[in-house]
């Protein structure tokens, strides 16, 4: 191999090459036989930093090659099978395996399988779904694992007009309903959530069915208790047996209930016995309902 006047090749495979040196003075002849082996490849690990991609339909990915461990010279470098280049950095990639190689100065190769998965995905928690009383306030709080300077925007469905792109707030509802909420960040991933909340509107009023004015200091005064689904107490009305009305009270807030029945008629105790009531009331919602029952008064 090699001209007949060369002072060194380049050997390209392994086997046993012979050396012959000729004194063109007197034609003596000399001959070395050198054997050449393939030595273990040197380069034994690469330096790679991934950068996972950001979320599905976001190919945002990013890997680059740093160096290989063993490797000797100006490198060159590859993530599509035996295309190589001077460029160590490849970005706008989509999740997956990658086949990484570096070739040394020496041709000595070297490659090993890179994945580059997905970041942890926004986090984004309404809580469960939930049951409140009709007038009750419910607090909806948002859990969310990014810092609020990624946040693009957010979005809201059967919020409050007042939260415009808040996370949290406090509202009244009076039907049943669901909250919902798209949270994108500025890299642009997304992530959705919903909350429902179901509104009951039984047990509004409360009256007391037996009371005792006596003057003891307890149970003397016969009041009626509504859940914050009540605007207003439109009437209350209170009568004996035979219908005479011994108390009556109309057009008042639950705030403003503030006293009641002490068991009198004109100002005169009224005897044991059992009396009837009528309460007509109007919801936060415009609905208009009634409840009737009895009393029993005691001495």
């Amino acid at each position: 191999i090699g001209q007949i006047d060369d002072k060194s090749v380049q050997i390209r495979d392994t086997g046993t090459y012979t050396l012959l040196i000729q004194d063109l003075n007197n034609g003596c002849i000399q001959t070395k036989d050198t054997v050449i082996q393939e030595v273990q490849n040197p380069i034994d690990s690469l330096i790679v930093t991934v950068m996972p991609v950001s979320c599905e339909g976001i190919n945002d990915g990013e890997i680059v090659i740093h160096g290989a461990e063993g490797a000797k010279g100006a490198l060159q470098y590859s993530i599509l099978q035996d295309h190589f280049g001077p460029y160590n950095y490849y970005n706008r990639l989509s999740p997956g395996d990658y086949f990484v190689q570096v070739k040394d100065t020496f041709g000595c190769v070297f490659g090993d399988s890179i994945n580059l998965g997905l970041a942890e995905p926004i986090g984004l928690n309404l809580g469960n779904d939930t049951t409140i009383r009709l007038g009750q306030p419910i607090f909806i709080d948002t859990q969310l694992n990014i810092d609020s300077a990624q946040i693009d925007h957010i979005l809201w469905d059967s919020a409050p007009v007042s939260c415009n792109g808040c996370i949290a707030f406090t509202d009244r509802p009076k039907y049943s309903i669901i909250y919902s909420i798209k949270v994108k960040a500025k890299n642009g991933c997304e992530a959705n959530d919903s909350k429902l909340v179901v509104v009951e509107s039984n047990d509004l009023v409360f009256v007391p069915n037996i009371f005792s004015p006596n003057g003891d200091g307890r149970n003397d005064i016969l009041e009626i208790s509504v859940s914050p689904a009540v605007d207003e107490i439109e009437q209350l009305v209170i009568a004996d047996r035979w219908g005479n009305i011994v108390y009556s009270r109309e057009k008042y807030k639950p705030e403003e209930n503030a006293g009641g029945w002490d068991g009198k008629m004109n100002g005169a105790s009224v005897g044991p016995g059992v009396f009837v009531y009528l309460v007509r009331y109007r919801l936060i919602t415009g609905e208009q309902l009634k409840t009737k029952g009895d009393i029993t008064l005691i001495r």
